[in-house]
């Protein structure tokens, strides 16, 4: 493989998404503060069995199949994450493996089965998916060029390691080409003896002839490792973020319940009432964790069937409020960066003039009103 191209598709992708993340990180820190480090344990324990184990997808009786669905492409992404960082060492190392998954170890060949097995399972629902989209169209699903992006994207993925696989094994075993890097051991055979899914992949290729299969090899490893390293970055920019955030964010979920109890607003507070504090007024005013909420929304459109204002057919329903929300804070969000760090400087000095001149440059109002987003 190559080094020099490796490190420079790396550089570049890892470059924009750090970039992305940054922006993304400063906007929460520029929100409202809120205490979600307490009982570790219970969070913990709601970050196993809500993310990981998906309970509230699998659990949901009226779309048993949908959550089935989802919790297995998420499991399979999981399994997945260890084969990445194999492509990503292969890049530069024939033969990279990390540590108990080489050809010395009987973990390293389940690994290579159950891999295989996931794969399979997750194309499976990526056609489920999009078939699900396209044909079936649940009332409450919002159809966007992003999910069937991000399902092909998927899709790419488990098809390039498949054919990776397959187009390696042809090699090796159909056309003799030894020089071809494979794991095997005297008691587990060979990888490929693990591998059913990939082997299907081979036989669809297998009469192509060697130079097809050879150029495939190349073509499928570099497919995978671009198409990954641009679906990192397309993450961050839509409701696939959640991607991303959802694990963090069921570990600082509110542990009260339902929620975290309402601050009492104190009418009398003439003060409030003149600098626009009482209660939320402003997007920034948003505290940290529910702009995190905002950054995790999936928009898939759940919230609509327990909303009595959507039900009913009310303008100010529920989804359309966290949606007009999120977009409001994604729009204000130099505005919202640069009101803390005036507000941090304003903090720091205690000179009237300084004070006067950092409030002038202060962001309107009126530009982060949550009104707006209503």
């Amino acid at each position: 493989m190559s080094p020099v191209l490796m490190s420079l598709l790396l550089f570049v992708a890892l470059a924009v998404f750090i970039n992305t993340m940054v922006g993304k990180v400063q906007l929460l820190a520029a929100l409202e503060p809120a205490k979600r480090t307490d009982q570790i344990k219970q969070r913990l324990k709601s970050l196993l069995v809500i993310a990981i184990g998906q309970k509230r997808l699998v659990g949901r009786s009226k779309e048993r199949s949908s959550g089935i669905m989802h919790a297995l492409i998420f499991w399979g992404f999981c399994v997945l994450l260890i084969r990445s960082i194999t492509l990503y060492g292969e890049g530069y190392q024939e033969g990279f493996h990390l540590p108990f998954l080489g050809g010395d170890h009987l973990v390293g060949f389940l690994y290579f089965g159950l891999k295989d097995i996931m794969e399979g399972i997750v194309l499976l629902m990526v056609i489920w998916a999009i078939f699900r989209r396209a044909v079936i169209k649940p009332a409450r699903m919002h159809n966007t060029f992003e999910a069937y992006l991000v399902l092909v994207m998927i899709g790419i993925l488990m098809i390039s390691d498949l054919l990776y696989d397959g187009t390696r094994y042809n090699m090796i075993h159909l056309f003799n080409q030894d020089h071809i890097h494979f794991i095997s051991n005297p008691q587990y055979g060979s990888e490929f003896l693990w591998s059913p899914v990939s082997m299907g992949a081979a036989s669809l290729v297998s009469g192509l002839g060697m130079e097809v299969n050879a150029t495939l090899l190349i073509i499928m490893f570099w497919v995978h490792i671009c198409t990954q390293l641009t679906f990192l970055n397309v993450l961050p920019t839509g409701k696939h973020f959640h991607v991303i955030t959802a694990l963090p964010n069921v570990f600082l979920k509110s542990l009260g319940y339902p929620h975290e109890k309402t601050k009492v607003l104190d009418l009398e507070d003439e003060a409030a009432w003149e600098d626009e504090s009482l209660g939320i007024n402003h997007i920034h005013q948003l505290n940290w964790k529910q702009g995190l909420d905002l950054y995790t929304c999936t928009e898939c459109g759940r919230c609509k069937e327990v909303c009595p204002a959507y039900t009913t057919d009310k303008p100010l329903n529920l989804f359309d409020f966290n949606d007009s929300l999120k977009h409001e804070l994604y729009a204000n969000a130099d505005k919202v960066i640069r009101r803390a760090k005036l507000s941090r400087e304003l903090g720091k000095t205690t000179d009237e003039g300084a004070i006067e001149n950092l409030k002038a440059k202060s962001p309107t109002s009126k530009a982060t009103n949550c009104s707006s987003a209503t």
